[in-house]
């Protein structure tokens, strides 16, 4: 949120207000992220590869971490 800081000087939000706006203002791209690509796959580092494996699919874990 741009302008989280402006709006918190002339408005004085509150906390609970503060919390809730950059996870309302998240909601249209994870939206869009999900109808459109629905591809949460990742590709990992070349050092941890024989380990893990090339990539690995985040699946709701992305959308939660978002």
């Amino acid at each position: 949120m741009v302008l989280l800081g402006f709006a918190d000087d002339v408005l004085d939000l509150r906390w609970s207000v503060k919390l809730l706006l950059p996870l309302i203002a998240s909601l249209p791209l994870l939206l869009v992220y999900f109808a459109n690509y629905h591809s949460t796959t990742i590709i990992l580092p070349k050092p941890v590869r024989p380990y893990l494996g090339q990539q690995w699919n985040l699946g709701i874990l992305y959308y939660v971490y978002m």
